[in-house]
């Protein structure tokens, strides 16, 4: 089962930006010799639209202006998530 996200990056000043996000698995077989990461890329307007398997990860994010990775969140996504952005992820944990 998945998850599907949408939604917008944004600076402070609402201007869209470049983002790709890495979603690093902390659960299943091969955990924590191997976790799996999943990377989507948001369009030059800021926009993205994703599906995530149900697990545990550690959500980075990378951003062009500054050309940095941060740790975002870690996050647990099941059938009970109800999050339909990136945003609504992190602040449902």
């Amino acid at each position: 089962m998945s998850l599907t996200l949408s939604g917008v990056t944004s600076d402070p000043l609402q201007n869209p930006v470049y983002t790709l996000f890495r979603f690093f698995r902390k659960d299943g077989i091969a955990a924590p010799y191997y976790n799996e990461v999943q990377e989507f890329e948001t369009d030059a307007s800021g926009n993205y639209t994703f599906s995530v398997e149900y697990g545990i990860y550690d959500i980075y994010i990378y951003t062009k202006i500054d050309k940095k990775t941060y740790l975002l969140a870690t996050v647990s996504i099941d059938e009970n998530t109800t999050a339909i952005s990136v945003n609504d992820l992190i602040e449902q944990q």
